[in-house]
């Protein structure tokens, strides 16, 4: 698999239920895209998404602790997975759920025209286990990642090997998209709470 990883197990399936009952529950605060049926709850400074994205980390309630915990631990595994002792911030942090009919159309998430080329590493938890649809796909090197509950799936953030998408989604696919950089200009914060 080269640059890009899968952690088994890196969240418990017990937390992973508890983060989408949370986003079952709160799918009203959510925005939604149409074409590709995806409902989200960004939070950071993605220049893509700014407009759509708060900053800090708030809101989140029950999975508070599930979430900031799961992005510590991230840092962590990233570093020991690609030897780099660098300092590594959160930048970008989603809650996600797409639905039938869904899709990701293909891209690297520092695509230029999303002018964030301070990304570095890219990692999806995923929440559910889906059986014939929603996998990550990374066709330049002929690599499909099929979702797992509790699965946590790494890779930088612009290499070549890392051009991804998400072809087909049959049934809901609940993830935790995170992005990670070491411009701590863009570092995401999570409130006291």
């Amino acid at each position: 698999m080269g640059q890009i990883k899968v952690i088994k197990d890196f969240v418990s399936i017990d937390d992973a239920n508890k983060i989408i009952s949370y986003i079952d529950n709160n799918i009203s605060l959510f925005e939604q895209g149409s074409a590709d049926k995806r409902f989200t709850k960004m939070f950071g400074k993605d220049a893509f998404q700014k407009d759509k994205s708060t900053y800090p980390v708030t809101g989140l309630n029950e999975i508070h602790k599930i979430i900031f915990n799961a992005t510590e631990i991230a840092k962590k595994v990233i570093a020991y997975e690609y030897n780099d002792d660098k300092d590594l911030f959160l930048a970008s942090l989603w809650l996600a759920k797409q639905t039938p009919g869904g899709f990701l159309g293909p891209h690297l998430d520092t695509d230029p025209d999303n002018a964030n080329s301070y990304f570095t590493y890219s990692a999806v938890i995923y929440l559910n286990t889906l059986q014939d649809s929603g996998n990550l796909d990374f066709p330049r090197v002929g690599l499909s990642i099929q979702p797992e509950a509790g699965n946590l799936v790494i890779f930088p953030s612009g290499d070549y090997e890392s051009w991804h998408e998400v072809k087909s989604i049959k049934e809901n696919r609940y993830t935790v998209p995170l992005i990670f950089t070491r411009d701590k200009d863009f570092e995401l914060t999570f409130d006291s709470k």
